[in-house]
């Protein structure tokens, strides 16, 4: 077995009076992940930025390649991936566009 895993850094911001609904549909997502067995063990990391709460990270690691392939393929999580992109103020960006994002030992807070 290949000890190397796909992780994923997904990078949203959403606005403000929207966040606890937008971490309960990232939290539902991750349940739909885990019932078509496609993660690893490890729970998703979701960071907040200090600097503007209005970001938010999620790190993902998929269980293998192949369980990645099967994600990009999934027509329930495809739907819930475009209700996500629904949700957000904008997301699609690399992780150097947070705040934290320029910094070097950056620390967030998990949320």
């Amino acid at each position: 077995m290949n000890s190397l895993t796909p992780v994923m850094i997904a990078c949203y911001q959403i606005d403000e009076e929207s966040r606890e609904s937008f971490i309960q549909l990232l939290k539902s997502t991750e349940q739909v992940y885990r019932a078509h067995s496609v993660l690893n063990e490890q729970p998703i990391l979701r960071l907040e930025s200090i600097k503007d709460p209005g970001y938010i990270v999620e790190i993902i690691e998929w269980k293998s390649q192949e369980a990645l392939e099967e994600v990009m393929e999934n027509g329930e999580i495809q739907a819930k991936w475009a209700e996500i992109m629904s949700s957000w103020k904008r997301g699609d960006f690399p992780i150097g566009q947070i705040p934290e994002g320029s910094i070097p030992w950056a620390v967030m807070r998990k949320i």
